[in-house]
């Protein structure tokens, strides 16, 4: 199955080649983070069954930009707007490449988040793989069997 760590990582590949920003955070923004920079989380993953074996699964993703304050602690929207535009145009394709894989990224949002950030959100949406179940049953010591041989 395709982790979320997985996803961000490859997330994060894709923004750090543009070369503009440079810190990503994940998980959590520490008390004095860097700024510009990028806040990347995933939100409540959805699965249901597909077939016997694969899952249907919904991961929505936010990637909020945060920008640079000026002296009076605003951040201009140009700025916003372009690390915003910057994000879809990473997405644009439609797919996200994580290992050998391409997700399919289903519907896609922006919106100022805050005075100081812009947050782009969109939802992969792909088939994986049915965890495997654990042995249950412990494997047999001994297997005992007779062969017959009839003549007919």
């Amino acid at each position: 199955m395709i982790s979320n760590t997985e996803i961000l990582d490859a997330l994060a590949r894709e923004l750090a080649a543009l070369g503009r920003v440079p810190e990503i955070y994940r998980d959590r923004l520490p008390e004095d983070f860097a700024r510009p920079s990028y806040f990347l989380s995933a939100g409540t993953r959805e699965t249901q069954p597909a077939t016997r074996w694969t899952l249907e699964v919904k991961q929505p993703i936010s990637v909020l930009c945060i920008g640079t304050l000026d002296e009076d602690g605003n951040t201009a929207t140009d700025e916003l707007d372009t690390m915003g535009a910057e994000v879809a145009a990473v997405l644009a394709d439609g797919f996200l490449r994580v290992g050998t894989r391409a997700l399919h990224i289903q519907g896609q949002t922006e919106k100022r988040a805050a005075d100081d950030g812009e947050e782009v959100t969109f939802t992969l949406s792909y088939f994986d793989e049915v965890p495997e179940e654990g042995d249950t049953q412990p494997p047999a010591e001994q297997i005992h069997t007779t062969t017959t041989i009839e003549e007919g």
